[in-house]
């Protein structure tokens, strides 16, 4: 995106870039692409409005985009910035063999969040957050952000390894950690937020079976 976005900025060419924005709409704005959600009661006359605005929507695209990915190997990239903060990321993979994220990493990853992360890159060294994610593919993602000693947040970071074999050699209860785990699988949510969170599942493959699991797994 931003290498996009450089290339634009050498070589501007406004008409280009609008031919080029329209033929990627008919692309991708098409019926067999999308879906439609809907949160609320009255789903009766929405859909009926729905269904008239999309017969006016192509059912598929005339062009044809052929895309390659290419792994991009390790890398240790940075964007310069004139700001006197940024924004890190390290990224790792953990190979597993089942679909979900285990209930093990996911409470290990909230210790290192809440416990080791959080005081050491936001409290003690002034990022504006901090934390780790999981992902179902099984990436594994340190960051924080608005940092402003990104040096010595990737040193807080390389030790995550040892912070979690320090709690793990301790008598620190995992109950807590457990509990609050669970907890936030199971929050209340208003209506649009349930809403947010089955579109959501609905795009990963999630479903109650797989959420179900994941909660015996924790």
């Amino acid at each position: 995106w931003y290498q996009w976005l450089t290339e634009q900025e050498e070589h501007w060419d406004f008409d280009a870039l609008v031919c080029k924005l329209k033929n990627l709409l008919s692309y991708i704005y098409t019926r067999d692409k999308l879906f439609v959600s809907i949160t609320g009661s009255d789903t009766e006359s929405l859909l009926a409005e729905l269904s008239d605005y999309l017969d006016t929507i192509p059912e598929k695209s005339e062009l044809t985009y052929e895309t390659v990915i290419m792994p991009r190997g390790i890398r240790k990239e940075a964007i310069v910035i004139p700001a006197g903060v940024c924004d890190l990321a390290m990224i790792g993979k953990i190979e597993r063999t089942q679909e979900l994220i285990p209930g093990k990493q996911s409470v290990a990853a909230r210790i290192l969040r809440l416990d080791y992360l959080w005081n050491e890159i936001r409290v003690k060294g002034g990022a504006y957050g901090a934390g780790v994610s999981l992902f179902n593919e099984g990436a594994i993602s340190c960051y924080s952000s608005s940092d402003p000693n990104a040096a010595r947040s990737m040193e807080i970071m390389m030790g995550c390894g040892d912070h979690l074999r320090a709690v793990a050699a301790s008598d620190a209860s995992m109950e807590g950690y457990i509990l609050s785990m669970a907890a936030g699988d199971a929050m209340v949510i208003s209506v649009a937020g349930r809403g947010d969170f089955a579109d959501r599942d609905y795009m990963i493959g999630c479903n109650d079976e797989l959420k179900r699991k994941h909660l015996s797994d924790i």
